[in-house]
């Protein structure tokens, strides 16, 4: 009998959605491991940048350094040097000499300080992203581990459905399921849906009197929707909708 067929199928397409939800749920598992991996990425990318601006600051400071202490070194040997000078020239041309490297260490000074404040809040912009960095680590890891948890119980949950359904499957002619299975991958997910007040629950388009008129009473045969094309069971009072 057709409505013998139909209870099965309807079970077997419970099955089915249920694997299907296994499936999306562990692709979105992983989409969100795959999203913060990514984040993580980018964020310690920023970080080997900011290491690499650190990097070239302190470089930049030192060289100030050097250029520093290069100067006061020489005002101190020129001013070492003014009374070894025998003519009032070379005097004003020494004076002239220590002057200019005053005004230099003046510079060099005020040019550090900015490195020294430019490294400190680079340093602690740094810190900031290593911190995030760590964290998003953190988040990937327990994604993972959630998914390990999750796959193990999704595993012993698809090879239960799957022994289920082909234990249903072999009640049924092989070229009924093939049927289902080929409409059901072309709808969705759904190859069989009820029929309510003479419109398909799947399509939500009226299917013809008569069409409903042999779901209400019974058919020998399976009965597919003109429109969806999908096979069709009489509702009655419980309605069920395609997504």
């Amino acid at each position: 009998m057709a409505s013998a067929v139909l209870e099965i199928l309807k079970e077997i397409q419970e099955l089915d959605l249920k694997l299907l939800t296994i499936e999306k749920e562990e692709e979105e598992l992983r989409r969100k491991i795959d999203e913060a991996t990514r984040d993580a990425e980018r964020f310690a990318t920023f970080a080997q940048r900011l290491e690499e601006d650190l990097k070239e600051l302190r470089e930049e400071k030192r060289e100030r350094e050097g250029r520093l202490q290069e100067n006061r070194a020489r005002i101190q040997k020129d001013q070492k040097r003014l009374n070894e000078v025998k003519n009032e020239k070379q005097y004003k041309a020494l004076l002239k000499e220590i002057e200019n490297a005053e005004k230099a260490v003046k510079l060099l000074d005020i040019e550090i300080t900015s490195f020294e404040e430019k490294i400190a809040r680079k340093e602690e912009e740094l810190e900031k992203k290593r911190q995030a960095v760590d964290e998003k680590n953190r988040g990937v890891e327990s994604l993972r581990q959630e998914l390990e948890e999750k796959t193990a119980v999704w595993r012993r949950q698809t090879e239960e459905i799957r022994a289920k359904r082909q234990s249903l499957a072999e009640k049924l002619n092989p070229l009924v399921v093939r049927r289902y299975e080929m409409i059901r991958e072309r709808r969705g997910g759904i190859g069989i849906i009820g029929v309510k007040n003479e419109t398909c629950l799947g399509c939500f388009i009226q299917i013809p009197p008569q069409v409903y008129n042999q779901l209400r009473k019974g058919s020998e045969e399976l009965i597919t929707c003109p429109h969806c094309h999908r096979i069709l069971y009489f509702e009655g009072n419980n309605q069920t909708s395609a997504t």
